[in-house]
C-alpha cells in the first residue's frame, strides 16, 4: 500500500518515510498543496498532512482530497491543535487527527486501522460483486451482449445502453462498471426522466452553502459523487435540452461549476447512459442535441427485450423464487407445468414484470410447489392485451346508470382508466405514459389533480388477482 506524506518541514517527511518505508509501506512525500493533490492523483491509499504547510493551508488540503478522492483516509497532524480545528477536520472526512509531537506508537496505530478499513472495504466489494451484479445469461444474445459489455469495461468513452423498459439495462451499466478498473471507484445512479428540469442542475452539479433559499449547506452533485468512477444516467432520452448541453461540457473537458461557485471543479467520470427511446430519432426532431449524441454514442449497446429471448425466462424465474424465498426464509419451487406456462407467457413489461410476478406469486400461494394455476392467478399479460382494443366500444345508452352529474362522471373515469393503465405497467409512469399517449409531465401533473396515489394502484392490482 501506499502512503502520501505532506509537510513542508523537510526532517518530518524524511523521519516518516523512513518510518513507514521500514514497515513495508511505499511512501511519496509533498511539501505543498499542488504536489499533494498531484501525488494523491497518481493513486494513494492513505494521506497524512499536516495543518500548517507554509503558504498553504492543509485544511484545504484535505478538503480538496476527499472532495476528488471520496474514499481516501487523511491523517491531520498539526502543532497548534484546538478543538474547533479538530471538529471542523473530522466534518470535512479527516480519519484521525493527531498532535505534535507525534508518538510513534500512536502514528503507527491510527496509520495501521485506517489502512485496514480501506482493505476490508476492498474484500466487501469483491465479495459482493459476483453475488449482487452476476447477470443471468443463458440465451445466446445476452451471452454475446455481455462478452461484447466485457471488453468495453476498461474503455473510458461514455455507453449508451438502449433497450425496452424493463429489460435490465441498470444491471449492464453496472456489469461495464464492475468488470472494469473503476471498479473501486463509485457507481452513482440518476434518472433524467424523474427530475423536473429546475431540479436537474442541481442534481447533477450539485450547489454551495446559500447559492439559493434552502441551500444551508453544500450539496454535491450526481458528478462530483462519481468522480473516479461511474454516472449512470437512465432515460437520457427525456433530459431537457439546457441540461444536455452543460453535461456536453462536462464531457468535454472534465469540468463542471456547482450553483453559486465561482469556480470550476474537475472530476475524472466514465459516463454509461440508458434509453427505450430511439436518440437518433429524437436528434433528426431536434429533441435531443446532436453534439452530446456524438459525444456519448462511442460504443452502442442493444439490448433485446424478453420476447427476444425465451430462453432466460425459465432460469430468471428460478433466480427470482430463489431471491424472494431467501427474503422471506421459506422454501418453495416450480412444478413442471408451471415453468412450461411461464416459458409460453408474454411479458411486455420484461424482466422487470417477470420478476413482480414471481414474487407476488411466491409470496400469495399457500403450497411449497408453485403451480400452473397460482402463477395465472396473478399474471397480467394476457389481460392487458385482451382488454385495450375494449376500451374504444362504445357502450350503449341504455346500459348506462345516470348517477353522477357529467362533470364527475367524466372525473370518475379519467381515475379509474390511469389507475388501470398504471395497473398494467406494474406502477412504471414512464410506461404508462408512453402506453396511453400522453407527455410524462402531462400524465404526472393528471395524477396529482386527481389525486391518484401508489396505494390506489396497488390496491387495484389486487383486486384484479
Amino acid at each position: 500500500m501506499k502512503i502520501l506524506i505532506v509537510d513542508d518541514e523537510a526532517d518530518i517527511r524524511e523521519s516518516l518515510g523512513e518510518i513507514f518505508t521500514e514497515d513495508g509501506y511505499d511512501v511519496i512525500c509533498a511539501g505543498n498543496e499542488k504536489d499533494a493533490l498531484t501525488a494523491a492523483g497518481s493513486g494513494v491509499d492513505l494521506a497524512i498532512v499536516d495543518i500548517k504547510l507554509g503558504a498553504d493551508n492543509g485544511i484545504d488540503v484535505l478538503r480538496k482530497l476527499k472532495s476528488s478522492f471520496t474514499h481516501l483516509p487523511v491523517i491531520m497532524i498539526t502543532g497548534f491543535g484546538t478543538v474547533s480545528l479538530a471538529k471542523e477536520a473530522f466534518q470535512i472526512g479527516a480519519h484521525d487527527f493527531l498532535e505534535k509531537p507525534l508518538r510513534l506508537i500512536q502514528v503507527r496505530t491510527s496509520v495501521r486501522n485506517a489502512l485496514e478499513g480501506v482493505s476490508l472495504k476492498k474484500q466487501l466489494m469483491r465479495k459482493e460483486q459476483p453475488m449482487v451484479h452476476s447477470p443471468i445469461l443463458v440465451s445466446d444474445a445476452m451471452k454475446q451482449l455481455y462478452a461484447q459489455a466485457s471488453r468495453l469495461s476498461n474503455v473510458r468513452e461514455s455507453v449508451v445502453i438502449m433497450g425496452p423498459s424493463g429489460s435490465g439495462k441498470d444491471l449492464l451499466a453496472r456489469h461495464l462498471h464492475y468488470e472494469g478498473v473503476r471498479a473501486q471507484g463509485p457507481f452513482i445512479v440518476s434518472n433524467a426522466a424523474s427530475l423536473p428540469v429546475n431540479l436537474a442542475e442541481d442534481e447533477f452539479f450539485g450547489h454551495e452553502k446559500g447559492a439559493f433559499t434552502g441551500a444551508d449547506r453544500k450539496r454535491e452533485g450526481c458528478f462530483e459523487l462519481a468522480n473516479n468512477g461511474t454516472l449512470f444516467i437512465d432515460e437520457i432520452g427525456d433530459m431537457d435540452l439546457q441540461v444536455q448541453a452543460k453535461v456536453l461540457r462536462v464531457l468535454e473537458n472534465g469540468e463542471f461549476v456547482r450553483l453559486g461557485a465561482g469556480t470550476p471543479a474537475k472530476v475524472n467520470v466514465r459516463l454509461v447512459c440508458a434509453t427505450h427511446k430511439n436518440l437518433e430519432s429524437l436528434v433528426s426532431t431536434g429533441k435531443f442535441r446532436h453534439d452530446l449524441w456524438y459525444r456519448i454514442s462511442a460504443f452502442v449497446l442493444n439490448i433485446p427485450g424478453l420476447d427476444k429471448r425465451k430462453d432466460d425466462i425459465i432460469p430468471l424465474s428460478e433466480h427470482f423464487l430463489r431471491q424472494i424465498c431467501n427474503e422471506l426464509c421459506i422454501e418453495k419451487r416450480f412444478t413442471d407445468d408451471a415453468l412450461v406456462f411461464l416459458s409460453e407467457s408474454t411479458f411486455p413489461g420484461n424482466v422487470r414484470e417477470l420478476k413482480h410476478l414471481i414474487t407476488r406469486t411466491a409470496v400469495y400461494s399457500d403450497s411449497h410447489c408453485i403451480k400452473r394455476s397460482d402463477i395465472q392467478a396473478h399474471y397480467t399479460g394476457h389481460s392487458i392485451i385482451q382488454t385495450t382494443p375494449k376500451s374504444t366500444e362504445t357502450v350503449p345508452l341504455s346500459e348506462f346508470s345516470f348517477g353522477p352529474d357529467f362533470k364527475t362522471a367524466k372525473l370518475q373515469f379519467e381515475k379509474d382508466y390511469l389507475i388501470k393503465a398504471l395497473c398494467s405497467q406494474e406502477g412504471n409512469i414512464t410506461a404508462t405514459a408512453r402506453l396511453i399517449g400522453m407527455a410524462q409531465s402531462n400524465l404526472s401533473r393528471k395524477l396529482k389533480e386527481l389525486g391518484i396515489e401508489y396505494s390506489d394502484v396497488h390496491n387495484s392490482n389486487q383486486a384484479t388477482v
